[in-house]
């Protein structure tokens, strides 16, 4: 079949959309290669099978997007990044070999033909050697591009190729960036990547760093011990949420060992995962060797600095680092497989404990060397033994105690512990009467295996840990031993939490704190670690309760910095934040049981805010006082014979219309009785207080409800224009009671349009009620009450 070429004149520079329409159909020309077939399409390029004319080699050519490339500066840009790519030299990275535009301006860089697949076509379930090669060869690879500012940002399952002898390579380096620019190649407006292995900040567009790949290898991991991705979804969007907020989905019980890693390699906050490749390269050599006793693992070099080329790595151990083909471990002779075995189990057995980086923290920098009772990452994946223990709290009691003596000096056989792979066997601390707390620390060994953290009495780790630094308190076996029972309360702490047991994991918590100070080991790195964890938890809980204005997540942190013993001054930034955001604005209306009030003055820690009732007090609700109190009629100003009241005020009024011919006493009267009811302390605005109802307010005819045609009496409430703080009918309708009883504020239907100021407070002389004078009540508002208290925007 003929193949169809784009050959325009040579000298003829298309636009982008010219140009996307011939790729679609039609082979282009690029000086010095013979394009063979278009192998892959993506959102941002296009690459091709070629051959390099010069030196007959197959080559892929990868065409970047004309539409992603529109102006002659994002061209400049993506050949500048292109060529700073060219410079990693690694044998873990896909290399590029040459950088260009065509006569007709499409943007290309050639690189390796890789015909064996990517890593999305393998099925590496069942061999979890493997899936640690890949691991090992992809984090070498990012760790040597991550110390030379170079992010990869794309870390997906087809972008891992693997070259002639079957190793695992990186490619498509094409959109990374320096660590410090904010620019992008491409100008589609979305964050760059791909949206199943995105990390939550990359998705949200912000700045990212190398820990953003680190998160995609977390993925990656997670794909290959599943067969599956760990979240899934229709659309872009939904994927990037599910990142962002979702849980990470447990692994099948046959690989929870590996949980640890991948919980940590896909925090969703940065700072919580792995700083750096080399600290995930610890973290799985670790895991290796629980998975593999008798490895021994490659050596943990420091990556070579950004100025120095990488040396050519020889066949042997460290080429295991690189993800070359691993021993043939089944085909070995019996012989030399136990000879291999011995020889690991010792070295196993000699070696220091591991370093609890699943806690974020640096291995101490002289440990003891004691045997792993439990191994940490079994314990930090809340493995049970196989001995059937129960977790913390439902022990059953044991013989073994730290009262108990042992009959020989001989090394006690441990009882069998559960690890990260089929089993696997580790031998008690040796027993020597002569040595002081050896008694002590073997029981405690025993007791932490079998997960007798704090419970029963008399035979738990904490007592026994206890007695022993009494005793002997510079036993170089007992910080690591310590540092075991913490990481093994964290374990269980954390189960309790995913479970939802939240009394259970704050009491295990609490015995753990008070563990930590009778031992006086507030310094020990696993504890500091899950203190650490915790604060990030609050801090997190803080800053969602200032971002969705939720009281709960507030108040839930403070209990929890309560119940954790946490230090509540490293917290108070964060906690007068989500204060300060949950508080409502002056003028919004306070929706609780009672009359609709606006707040007016906004509380603080020293002192109470103010609201205010936004009408005043109406006759159906003073009605509805009197008929429940029994409460007597007053008089009211009027002529000679007249008997006005609240009833018969001289002129027609609606049950909206604002009370009046009530006494100063009445007032009080009808705020203590709603305020019993509705659970609220009710009382009249001062005279200082005035001006802040009426600022705003304004004394026309028409908004006011002046009787400025003559028109005698009151209207309904609630008419007239409202001031900004939204109270109505301050300007007129009626003047209104305040505080001390001789005292009256703003403007009535009787006050004269010249004389209507709505702020000014006049005496009143006579102490019975007038037909043009009601009032409305205010409430102090504390600080506590508002934070726990729904409120809606004003209207």
């Amino acid at each position: 079949m003929a193949i169809l070429r784009f050959t325009p004149s040579p000298d003829e520079e298309m636009s982008p959309e010219e140009l996307s329409a011939f790729l679609t159909s039609m082979m282009p020309d690029i000086p010095g290669y013979r394009v063979m077939r278009r192998i892959g399409k993506g959102g941002m390029s296009y690459v091709y099978l070629a051959v390099q004319e010069s030196l007959d080699r197959q080559v892929a050519i990868k065409i970047t997007a004309p539409e992603i490339l529109r102006d002659e500066i994002s061209k400049q840009r993506f050949e500048q990044e292109a060529r700073t790519i060219a410079k990693l030299e690694h044998p873990c990275i896909v290399g590029i070999y040459e950088v260009g535009r065509s006569p007709q301006g499409l943007m290309y860089y050639v690189m390796p033909y890789l015909s064996k697949g990517h890593l999305g076509q393998r099925d590496l379930r069942h061999d979890e050697g493997r899936i640690i090669d890949v691991l090992r060869s992809l984090l070498s690879a990012l760790g040597y591009a991550h110390t030379r500012g170079i992010v990869h940002r794309d870390v997906k399952a087809e972008n891992v190729l693997f070259d002639n002898a079957d190793r695992p390579v990186l490619a498509d380096f094409g959109i990374a960036l320096p660590f410090r620019s904010s620019t992008r190649i491409t100008n589609t407006g979305f964050a760059v990547g791909s949206a199943a292995y995105m990390a939550p900040e990359q998705a949200r567009g912000d700045v990212v760093d190398g820990r953003a790949d680190l998160y995609s290898v977390g993925v990656l991991a997670y794909e290959m011990l599943t067969g599956h991705l760990p979240f899934q979804a229709n659309d872009a969007l939904a994927l990037a949420v599910m990142h962002a907020h979702d849980p990470i989905p447990p692994l099948p019980a046959n690989r929870r060992h590996w949980q640890p890693f991948i919980s940590v390699a896909m925090a969703k906050v940065r700072e919580q995962r792995f700083r750096n490749a080399e600290q995930m390269l610890n973290a799985l050599d670790e895991l290796e060797r629980k998975l593999r006793p008798g490895a021994v693992p490659p050596p943990a070099a420091p990556l070579p600095p950004a100025a120095e080329a990488e040396a050519p790595t020889p066949l042997g151990i460290e080429a295991s680092r690189r993800g070359w083909p691993r021993l043939p471990w089944p085909w070995l002779g019996a012989g030399a497989a136990g000879l291999l075995l011995a020889a690991g189990l010792g070295w196993w057995l000699s070696r220091p404990p591991a370093p609890p980086e699943f806690f974020g923290v640096e291995p101490a920098a002289e440990r003891p060397p004691i045997p792993d009772p439990i191994g940490a990452v079994a314990v930090a994946a809340g493995t049970a033994p196989a001995t059937g223990a129960a977790p913390e709290g439902d022990a059953p009691a044991s013989p073994a105690s730290p009262a108990a003596p042992v009959a020989t000096a001989e090394p006690e056989p441990a009882p069998p512990v559960a690890g990260p792979g089929e089993g696997f066997l580790t031998r008690a601390l040796p027993y020597d009467p002569r040595v002081p707390a050896a008694r002590e620390l073997a029981a405690a060994q025993r007791q932490i295996a079998r997960l007798r953290l704090s419970t029963p009495a008399g035979d738990n780790a904490a007592e026994s840990l206890l007695a022993a630094r009494a005793i002997a308190p510079r036993d170089p076996a007992l910080p690591a031993l310590e540092t075991r029972l913490v990481e093994a309360f964290g374990s269980q702490f954390g189960k309790a939490l995913e479970s939802g047991d939240g009394a259970n994991a704050t009491a295990l918590w609490q015995r753990l704190r008070r563990f930590v100070e009778q031992a006086g080991i507030a310094d020990n790195p696993a504890w500091t670690a899950l203190l650490a964890e915790r604060e990030a938890a609050v801090r997190q809980q803080l800053a969602e309760a200032a971002q969705r204005r939720d009281a709960r997540l507030l108040r839930r942190a403070n209990e929890e910095i309560a119940a954790y013993g946490l230090d509540a001054a490293r917290f108070e930034t964060e906690v007068q934040a989500a204060r300060l955001a949950l508080l409502p604005r002056p003028g919004t209306r306070l929706e609780a049981r009672g009359p609709a009030m606006r707040l007016l003055v906004a509380p603080t820690e020293g002192r109470p805010g103010l609201a205010a009732m936004e009408t005043p007090v109406t006759r159906a609700e003073y009605e509805a006082f009197v008929q429940a109190t029994g409460r007597p009629v007053s008089r009211c100003r009027g002529g000679f014979l007249e008997r006005r009241t609240w009833q018969s005020p001289g002129y027609a009024q609606s049950p909206r219309d604002p009370v009046v011919c009530v006494t100063h006493d009445d007032a009080l009267a009808y705020a203590a009785w709603r305020g019993q009811r509705e659970g609220q302390r009710y009382r009249l605005p001062s005279a200082a207080e005035w001006p802040l109802l009426a600022q705003g307010a304004v004394a026309d005819c028409a908004s006011a409800r002046l009787a400025c045609d003559r028109r005698e009496g009151t209207v309904p409430v609630g008419g007239g224009k409202a001031t900004p703080m939204g109270l109505s009918d301050i300007g007129g309708n009626t003047r209104e009671w305040l505080a001390g009883g001789a005292q009256a504020g703003g403007a009535g239907w009787r006050t004269p349009p010249a004389q209507a100021r709505p702020a000014a407070v006049q005496a009143v002389q006579d102490p019975r009620g007038a037909d043009d004078l009601g009032f409305r009540l205010v409430r102090d508002v504390a600080l506590g009450d508002l934070l726990g208290e729904p409120a809606a925007r004003a209207r």
